[in-house]
């Protein structure tokens, strides 16, 4: 993880303006913290969903039948809205919210969905402010609390995450996660898509593999 650099953030939130959004290919964060099991999750797909939001306003997430509904501000003062699909992160709809008012600080805390089989799924920050924040994912059981698998990094290596992650699912299998990061001297909202990957449905050989070739298409 890159340094982070302090000023950053209140330079970006001088920025005015309405960029343009688009839909764009992320780099694939995926790495695996912890020895001894498999990695509870993996990424399927992952994309940069606008490169100009303001970090101060809280990420929405909400399901909307088959779909997930993504609500946050932009640089600016405006806000938005977009509707995706949750597998592969496309763009359904979209529109312009009115104004939106930030908070002091980025939002804390972790997000929890439920899922089927009677587990859930947590997402949250961590890191440091000097060495880089991060965002991770981790299946438990909802019966005793156990862990499901390993946590896993669901962010980039070269983003700074900003906040907390915000989490959805429509399905109970398929989880939509969230999260503003810094690149650049832009902020950035990041979409990622997640399955479960319990050990019972791949060998952790196959599992480290894939985190390999994953990484090796950056």
């Amino acid at each position: 993880m890159n340094i982070k650099f302090g000023l950053g953030l209140v330079g970006a939130l001088g920025l005015a303006g309405c960029a343009t959004s688009g839909v764009e290919q992320a780099h694939v964060g995926f790495g695996v913290r912890g020895q001894g099991m498999a990695p509870s999750v993996h990424v399927v797909e992952a994309r940069v969903l606008d490169t100009r939001v303001n970090p101060m306003v809280p990420v929405s997430l909400e399901s909307e039948g088959s779909a997930v509904a993504v609500t946050y501000g932009r640089t600016g003062g405006a806000g938005a809205s977009t509707r995706i699909d949750p597998s592969s992160l496309r763009a359904l709809s979209s529109r312009t919210e009115g104004p939106v008012e930030g908070s002091v600080v980025a939002s804390t805390g972790a997000s929890r969905v439920a899922l089927e089989g009677n587990r859930y799924l947590l997402c949250w920050t961590a890191g440091s402010v000097e060495w880089g924040r991060y965002a991770m994912a981790q299946v438990f059981d909802s019966a005793d609390g156990s862990a499901l698998g390993e946590p896993v990094e669901i962010s980039a290596p070269d983003v700074d995450v900003v906040g907390a992650p915000r989490a959805a699912s429509a399905d109970g299998r398929h989880v939509v996660v969230t999260f503003t990061a810094s690149s650049g001297h832009a902020f950035e909202l990041n979409a990622v898509s997640l399955e479960d990957a319990a050990p019972e449905a791949d060998s952790r050989n196959t599992r480290e593999t894939r985190n390999s070739e994953i990484w090796a298409q950056r």
